[in-house]
């Protein structure tokens, strides 16, 4: 009795030990196998990419001529012509100013001219020889001719009493009156009017340095008042500062617009949306899910023909939310590992599971 439970116990004892080494058998098998198994990664392909971003600026609206009139000669305003918001085309008058102590100038001038060229031809009618020198002569003709030039000259100041119109345009100021007193060419000679031509504007904006190197000349411009308004104006770099301002590191541009309707006005914050399109083979952009941020520089991880991971350093030009721009580092032909963790360093061998779609492209930017 006591054999056979020996024999019933070692039984038992087999039958739950067998399965147990055999169980411990395979999963060390599947613990070797998984530590010698490749590691899967999704992958994408990098190619260069035609960046159409857009970078939005505040601007001024300015008038693409601006002229502020002063009086010329001294007197008064004695009648004007033009008030405030009136449209004014070259040439038309604006003002007529009384002028007496310049119209007492010009009949004194004109009496000494008459006196002078009577003076000369009295001289010149002599035919004795030798009765007038040649002296006499030449001072009556250099008399004469002085007087004359007077007479000119305060002739073509008279003009000036008629205040006219530079351009076509709009007045924007007006700052005279009937009898206003006007002393031209002192400090107390105040600006009459202020004539602006409004029908092309200027919108000048300070472009921030990292977006300068894009701005060139006939780049398209929108114009926008503000969220609520639907008015849309279209313009185009015309003109693009040839040096940055140390200050704030921005470059002055200057966009021009049409504006036949008069919807925009000097004085304007308009905000300026440049389109700051590129080359397609200028361009670098990559996800940025394949980015990897670790206590060195900006880094991604590349996937070699051979399933070789090579990590590389990259340095960014522009963040644009879901992609990068990369400067250097990278060809452009290379293929990236997208969410790279921990297990991917230096020369691991990889298995590339599936590989994304290169949707990289540059989202529209904005600066202030």
């Amino acid at each position: 009795m006591f054999v056979l439970i020996i024999l019933l116990l070692a039984g038992l004892f087999l039958l739950g030990l067998l399965p147990k080494l055999n169980r411990n058998r395979h999963l060390d098998k599947a613990a070797l196998d998984r530590k010698n198994a490749l590691q899967e990664v999704t992958v994408v392909k990098l190619s260069y990419s035609i960046d159409s971003s857009s970078v939005l600026l505040p601007g001024t609206v300015k008038g693409y001529r601006q002229a502020t009139i002063y009086a010329r000669v001294n007197g008064y305003v004695k009648k004007w012509y033009t008030d405030l918001g009136a449209k004014v085309k070259e040439g038309d008058m604006m003002a007529l100013l009384e002028t007496p102590d310049l119209d007492q100038q010009l009949q004194a001038a004109k009496a000494n001219l008459e006196i002078a060229k009577i003076s000369y031809d009295r001289v010149m009618s002599v035919r004795i020889p030798g009765a007038v020198s040649q002296q006499d002569i030449d001072q009556a003709r250099t008399t004469y001719e002085a007087n004359k030039a007077t007479v000119r000259q305060l002739e073509a100041m008279t003009a000036f009493k008629k205040v006219k119109a530079p351009f076509n345009g709009i007045v924007t100021e007006r700052n005279v009156d009937v009898g206003y007193l006007i002393n031209a060419g002192s400090s107390l000679n105040t600006e009459l009017f202020t004539v602006q031509q409004i029908d092309v504007l200027r919108i000048f904006m300070y472009v921030p340095q990292t977006y300068a190197p894009s701005v060139v000349l006939g780049l398209p411009a929108t114009i926008t008042l503000d969220k609520t308004s639907p008015d849309i104006f279209k313009g185009v770099v015309t003109h693009v500062s040839g040096a940055l301002d140390p200050i704030s590191r921005t470059l002055l541009t200057e966009v021009q617009v049409k504006n036949p309707d008069y919807k925009l006005r000097p004085g304007m914050y308009v905000m300026t949306n440049l389109k700051l399109t590129h080359k397609a083979d200028t361009t670098l952009l990559i996800p940025a899910n394949t980015l990897i941020i670790r206590a060195s520089a900006p880094q991604v991880a590349v996937v070699g023909h051979d399933g070789i991971i090579h990590i590389r350093p990259v340095k960014i030009g522009r963040d644009f939310g879901a992609t990068l721009q990369i400067n250097t580092g990278l060809n452009g032909n290379e293929t990236l590992v997208t969410n790279p963790t921990d297990k991917i360093v230096e020369g691991k061998k990889v298995k590339i599971l599936s590989t994304q779609p290169n949707k990289a492209k540059a989202n529209p930017g904005s600066a202030s």
